[in-house]
């Protein structure tokens, strides 16, 4: 069914228009207005590529939250993984980790104008949108800090002078039930104005766990209070406020696959043994995946139309505190007991912008924007009482084997309580920036335009870090060296043992030793204690204080000429920027990466915005070329989280969107992504994947080990071994070829007072690799989904009733997976959310 859906998606997208330009009776689409550039301009006229998606839009389509947001928007991919608040948002296949806190977004997003410096803080649902914009490519010029693989731009409902309200109920499957609604009204007429939005929503549990408890559940609310005061036509001030809270039982992760030692070891222990199935959607743990997060806020906006230009104003305050509690191993095993993690965040944020009035031949704006935060995260993961006997369960007793080996105390290694007993850390963040942008209306028709922003940046971090973990500290390739040493040199000798007296007096014997040794140690193949190497969780680390400085020149160039009234086409180059940072992980000895660089993207984009058949279609095409340098990789291998940088990332691709209303019944929304190419260029220390195969030798540069294999090295902070995958030219994680979205809404009247309509939406995605290792097992195949709905309502719009349907056709697929901890050669996956249906009645004034 792929194929069909692949191809239909493109002949459509493509031939839609065409096939429509013969209706009888013309409708225009609607006219939208964006501020993807900091200004208000209509979607057509704006050169750059910019999803815009209407209020109407998201009500059709029963988009809540960010994450439905991508159902519509195919170049958007977002992701939520482990917790209700990890929440990663990539365009074009560009993103970043939300499992570090030292991490900052690669894609911006911004809520009327204001920063949110977490993606974890935009999975609340949505209140009062007036309409979203996806802005795809680097937009660091006019957007500033960690934008360089894009922007989603909430933009919300103001209050007005007239009094309104909008509110709806919607009840479902699984229990759903969902309040919200808005009123506004004039405090005094003209002059001051109020607008409040409330949210409250909650739905059981996708997935069963074998003790009644239904996880993957839906549990928040969120207010939010505005005042609109305008004393005159020069002047307006507007204040938001804003609180949310999530209390959430998420995100379950059922067995993808067990390794062949694991389905011994689990029932071994009493543990449950339930299928690899993660769309039976049951798990078997004994601890929570809960995530508490508060979040709320202030903003103060000013626009003062000083005549000859407009001076505006955002100071913001914003504040996040989250609170999780996981059972880490995913079973109803004391393996990796609890981990209790708690960040904290408060960001202060100030922006000044003068942006020039008139239609003179030369527009312009410019401005200063200042940034400070201040991060706290503390994180603690001790081990269970029965990690130990899992993990000799698992090995064969390689645990105890060592513990022999290195004359260790029994029972020394992967105890009960030891581990990550605390990290702690204080990350403070202050920025600032200048900026400015020219417009050039060099003919009616020709618009040439730059920009430029530069940015400086300061971060401080103090690190508090207790781990008790000698097994860790074993030094596995040099323990297994000496293993060798000692098997040699007793089949050289007759039974000897390589004592120094032994060896003095056989020293022929023992060189021929010491060189099976010196080739063995770095061979799994000879050396199995490398076998061992998952099972160090907690390489030795220690507190530290560090600080960093760094500045940055981005900018921004754009030839645009309209051909026509309704046919605009441009070219442009963007560079954007990511600020480096500190690695908030006792996990950084893994890759032996305390501190990363910033991320540079360039972006060459050429455009065709058109609007045909007498206004009834809009038709925007992007044809793009985007490299990224010093991508932020940060991939789970079982043990830890490896942050680094992932040296050069390459895209190139089309991007297709239109709006067709051939008459007033009928309604088509539509586009597709289809990449060229989304390769690592270069990437030479991605982790290995489970039981790849390791080239035997110990190199000492990751430049040595060929693209496409894993081979060992030594780390240079722990000296410890460790495996390393040269990833160059293999296809990007996450990232699908194709990706297409359709809808088609049917308006009919009923009477004359009624109206009726039926939509139909259809989502396909190609395969994509949802490993950041690329194993091979973790690839999810393409798959379609299918929404519908069927609603009634008054000609005036004062209310409607919706019936909906989201994954009619109850689709599974993978929404992540990940290598399972501690068990090397196992998978766990998120599943997707089965199908799902309901009523929603809206009324409105």
């Amino acid at each position: 069914m792929t194929h069909w859906v692949k191809r239909a998606l493109l002949g459509t997208s493509a031939l839609t228009a065409s096939l429509i330009g013969s209706a009888a009776a013309f409708a225009q689409v609607e006219t939208i207005t964006v501020t993807a550039q900091r200004r208000e301009q209509t979607l057509q006229e704006t050169p750059v590529a910019v999803s815009a998606v209407t209020d109407d839009q998201l009500e059709r389509s029963q988009i809540r939250d960010v994450r439905d947001l991508q159902l519509l928007v195919p170049s958007l991919r977002v992701g939520q993984f482990a917790s209700s608040t990890n929440v990663e948002i990539s365009i074009r296949g560009l993103g970043t980790s939300s499992f570090n806190p030292g991490l900052e977004p690669s894609v911006g997003v911004f809520v009327d104008g204001v920063y949110l410096a977490r993606q974890g803080a935009a999975i609340n649902d949505f209140l009062s949108l007036e309409r979203v914009e996806v802005l795809r490519g680097p937009q660091s010029t006019l957007f500033g800090r960690n934008t360089p693989a894009g922007v989603v731009s909430f933009i919300t409902r103001a209050p007005e002078y007239d009094f309104g309200y909008d509110a709806e109920a919607t009840v479902g499957n699984y229990n759903a039930r969902v309040l919200r609604g808005t009123v506004t009204a004039p405090i005094i007429d003209d002059t001051l104005a109020f607008r409040l939005d409330g949210n409250w929503n909650q739905r059981d549990g996708f997935v069963d766990n074998i003790d009644g408890r239904d996880l993957n559940n839906r549990n928040r609310y969120s207010l939010r209070g505005q005042l609109l005061f305008e004393p005159n036509s020069n002047l307006s001030l507007r204040f938001i406020a804003d609180t949310a809270h999530t209390d959430e039982d998420c995100c379950a992760a059922p067995f993808l696959t067990y390794a062949a030692a694991s389905l011994g070891a689990i029932p071994g222990l009493g543990g449950t043994l339930l299928p690899a199935d993660p769309f039976a959607r049951q798990t078997a743990i004994d601890g929570l995946v809960n995530t508490e997060l508060n979040t709320g806020g202030a903003s103060f906006h000013v626009d003062w139309d000083l005549g000859f230009a407009t001076l505006s104003s955002i100071t913001a305050y914003r504040s996040y505190d989250e609170n999780q509690d996981i059972d880490a191993d995913f079973t109803d095993l004391d393996l990796a007991g609890r981990r209790v993690l708690d960040q904290d965040y408060r960001t202060v944020t100030q922006e000044f912008r003068l942006t020039s009035n008139g239609d003179g031949p030369v527009g312009w704006q410019a401005g200063f924007y200042y940034y400070d935060q201040e991060l706290g995260f503390t994180n603690n993961t001790p081990y269970g009482s029965q990690l130990r006997p899992f993990a000799d369960l698992l090995t064969g007793g390689g645990i105890t084997a060592v513990e022999g080996i290195t004359m260790a105390p029994a029972g020394a290694f992967l105890a009960g309580g030891q581990g990550l007993i605390e990290e702690d850390y204080d990350l403070n963040t202050q920025s600032w920036s200048l900026f400015g942008q020219v417009d050039w209306h060099v003919t009616d028709r020709l618009t040439l335009t730059g920009g430029l922003r530069y940015s400086a940046e300061e971060k401080d971090i103090d690190a508090d870090i207790l781990i008790i973990d000698p097994f860790s500290s074993v030094n596995l390739f040099t323990v297994g060296g000496q293993v060798i040493f000692a098997q040699a040199f007793g089949l050289l000798t007759g039974g000897l043992p390589p004592t120094p007296a032994n060896i003095a007096a056989n020293p022929a014997e023992a060189a021929q030793a010491q060189a099976a040794a010196a080739a063995g140690a770095g061979d799994p193949g000879v050396n199995p204690l490398l076998g061992l190497l998952p099972l160090q969780f907690n390489p030795p680390a220690s507190d530290f204080t560090d600080s960093r400085e760094e500045d940055n020149v981005s900018g921004t160039f754009i030839i645009s000429y309209d051909v026509s009234d309704d046919l605009n086409v441009y070219g442009s180059y963007s560079r954007g920027y990511k600020a480096g940072g500190f690695n908030v992980s006792a996990n950084a000895s893994l890759t032996g990466v305390f501190e990363f660089q910033p991320e540079i993207s360039e972006s060459y984009e050429l455009g065709v915005k058109a609007t045909v058949f007498g206004g009834t279609t809009r038709i925007n095409t992007a044809l793009f070329y985007q490299t990224l340098e010093d991508f932020q990789a940060n991939i789970f291998t079982g043990t830890g989280f490896g942050l680094q940088n992932a040296g050069e990332v390459e895209l190139s691709g089309l991007e297709v969107e239109f709006v067709s209303q051939p008459s007033d019944r009928f309604l088509f929304t539509g586009g597709f992504t289809y990449m060229f190419q989304s390769e690592y260029a270069s990437f030479l220390r991605n982790a290995c994947y489970d039981n790849q195969p390791i080239v035997p030798g110990v190199v000492a540069d990751p430049s040595q080990i060929a693209p496409g294999t894993c081979g060992l090295i030594l780390n240079n902070v722990t000296g410890l071994p460790e495996t390393l995958q040269n990833s160059s030219g293999e296809t990007l994680s996450g990232a699908a070829e194709f990706v297409g979205s359709l809808t088609g809404t049917y308006f009919h009247p009923i009477g004359t007072s009624l109206e009726g309509f039926l939509r139909g939406e259809v989502f396909y995605t190609s395969s994509r690799n949802l490993g950041g290792d690329l194993d091979p097992r973790r690839e999810q195949d393409g798959f379609t989904l299918f929404n519908a709905s069927v609603g009634i309502g008054s000609v005036e719009d004062t209310w409607q009733l919706q019936f909906w349907g989201r994954n009619i056709f109850e689709e599974d697929y993978q929404q992540g997976n990940f290598t399972s901890v501690g068990q090397p050669g196992s998978l766990n996956a998120y599943p997707s959310d089965p199908r799902t249906y309901g009523v929603t009645l809206r009324v409105r004034n």
